[in-house]
């Protein structure tokens, strides 16, 4: 066996290592965390998949089919369908979209700089804690995330070596298109594709002379008119009062906005574990100024990071994760790049030099993962400086979804009537829907529907919607026993307001607590049937 047969079984080896050992974290953990509202939404449209054929769930006042992560529940369908229903089972897709990401990115590692580049890169993919969360999570993400990274792929074939056949264009469009149905927010990689494609082969713009790029952006645009012309067509039957994110559907100034926060998203991502990617992608900004394929990555990160802030007026910290893959490529670059000089002069003169270049990747590997896992070392303890976001804390339980369920579950008697801020967790773990939905004014989305009494439907289910104390003493004199359960309780009972968690607090019995979780009884000792 030559030296090169050797050479390739080393590389395969560490490549099984390294995405094995994040397959496994994930699924160590994957029953951990309770299913969360944004899952559990995805997950009955599923079973509006294996029910029907498409994504759509049976509200109280008809079908509402999916308008928006349309792409979604069909991955969530096809593992339920093999692996039945069960917290497992709806997050099995996501684990594999993770362990294809580990292995793309370092695929893409060595084509923008080399193997060694890869394998960093996809070392403190493995063992983020914020990568093992959403790995482990059934919503859009995980899904998102892959597909983008085989579109930088695909995209950086036409720029850098001119591959032009008609066949990438297209592909390309499927791409992003795939991308805009896993989350409508994603809809603005194409202007940072153009404007990056553009900067980069300034003055040889031959892409632009050929048909083909203009007829995939053309089906691109179409496609993406149809949707949105689908999902107006949806909601035509109500009057929605109110906003959310989900009505976030084409960009608009943010910085107008009083929540305008152009420092949201770096300061959301300088956790401990984050830190030395974060500060070694800022060093890469200059450190690799001339290298094209580095700066390829850069400016679709910092494109889309400039748009994120500017351009969509909520933050959430899940919507830079898709191009995290390109932020680790690049950081495990300028790592490489900035420890040469160091390599060269401490093995200046010594007998084993020619071994240095293991060396000092061994070294940055052992530092890269060890930083960047939640059991290695960190620069600081995020107990003396914030709060970290939950998605990127390993020790979060995530909401009690899972436990305030159990225990309703454990008391509920037939007849009952049940007030649910959270119905879909609530009917992945029960096989109830709710009755109502309390919220005071219109906190969030609310829908007119004139058949309801009241008169207003949750957004969630078509439950009707308790809006004053009023409303609310009707409902608990006319039944003998009502259930309110608050999950998250601090949203819940915000939404529900001061006055009629006053009359709840004085009238009603907390059965349940937890943290972030709260059940409580409404007994009518006077109910006659």
């Amino acid at each position: 066996m030559d030296q090169r047969d050797i050479d390739v079984r080393v590389k395969w080896l560490a490549i099984v290592a390294i995405v094995a050992t994040g397959f496994f974290l994930r699924l160590s953990v994957i029953e951990e965390r309770s299913i969360t509202q944004d899952e559990s939404t995805m997950i009955l449209f599923a079973q509006g998949v294996l029910k029907n054929g498409y994504p759509s769930i049976m509200q109280n006042n008809g079908e509402f089919v999916i308008s928006t992560y349309e792409l979604v529940p069909y991955p969530i369908a096809a593992s339920m369908y093999f692996l039945g229903k069960s917290e497992f089972a709806v997050r099995v897709p996501a684990l594999l979209f993770s362990a294809l990401t580990t292995l793309l990115i370092v695929v893409a590692g060595e084509r923008f700089h080399s193997f060694r580049a890869g394998l960093l890169a996809a070392g403190m993919f493995a063992v983020l804690p914020w990568t093992i969360y959403w790995g482990t999570n059934a919503f859009y993400p995980s899904q998102l995330q892959l597909i983008t990274l085989v579109t930088i792929l695909l995209l950086h074939s036409i720029l850098q070596h001119g591959h032009e056949k008609p066949w990438l264009f297209y592909l390309i469009a499927v791409s992003i298109l795939l991308t805009y149905l896993s989350w409508e927010g994603s809809g603005f990689l194409l202007p940072v594709f153009f404007i990056t494609a553009i900067i980069l082969t300034w003055g040889k713009w031959t892409f632009l002379k050929s048909i083909h790029a203009w007829l995939a952006a053309l089906l691109i645009i179409v496609a993406v008119v149809a949707q949105l012309t689908w999902r107006t067509v949806l909601r035509a039957p109500y009057v929605a009062l109110g906003t959310s994110r989900s009505d976030v559907s084409f960009l608009e100034p943010a910085y107008e906005a009083y929540s305008f926060d152009p420092t949201f998203y770096i300061d959301s991502l300088t956790t401990p574990e984050n830190l030395l990617f974060v500060l070694a992608f800022a060093l890469g900004i200059y450190l690799l100024r001339k290298q094209w394929s580095a700066m390829y990555l850069i400016m679709i990160v910092g494109f889309a990071l400039i748009l994120l802030t500017t351009m969509l007026g909520y933050y959430a910290l899940r919507y830079v994760y898709f191009v995290l893959p390109a932020i680790l490529i690049v950081s495990s670059i300028a790592l490489l790049e900035a420890t040469e000089p160091l390599k060269q002069f401490a093995t200046k003169g010594w007998r084993w030099a020619r071994h240095a270049a293991v060396l000092q990747f061994a070294l940055l590997f052992a530092l890269t993962t060890s930083l960047s896992s939640a059991w290695g070392f960190k620069f600081y303890s995020p107990t003396r400086t914030g709060f970290i976001p939950f998605e990127m804390a390993f020790e979060s339980k995530g909401f009690g979804f899972r436990s305030i369920y159990e225990a309703f579950n454990h008391h509920y008697q037939q007849g009952d009537i049940v007030v649910i801020q959270a119905p879909f967790p609530f009917m992945f773990y029960t096989p109830m829907s709710g009755d109502y939905y309390i919220q005071q004014g219109t906190s969030t989305t609310v829908f007119y529907y004139r058949d309801a009494m009241p008169f207003y439907l949750d957004k969630w289910i078509g439950n009707p919607v308790i809006q004053d104390t009023f409303t609310l003493k009707e409902i608990l004199h006319k039944n003998r026993r009502v259930w309110f359960l608050f999950a998250p309780s601090g949203a819940s009972m915000s939404s529900a307001g001061d006055l009629m968690m006053a009359y709840l607090d004085k009238h009603a019995n907390v059965t349940w607590e937890v943290a972030d979780a709260k059940l409580m009884l409404w007994e009518n000792p006077y109910f006659v049937q």
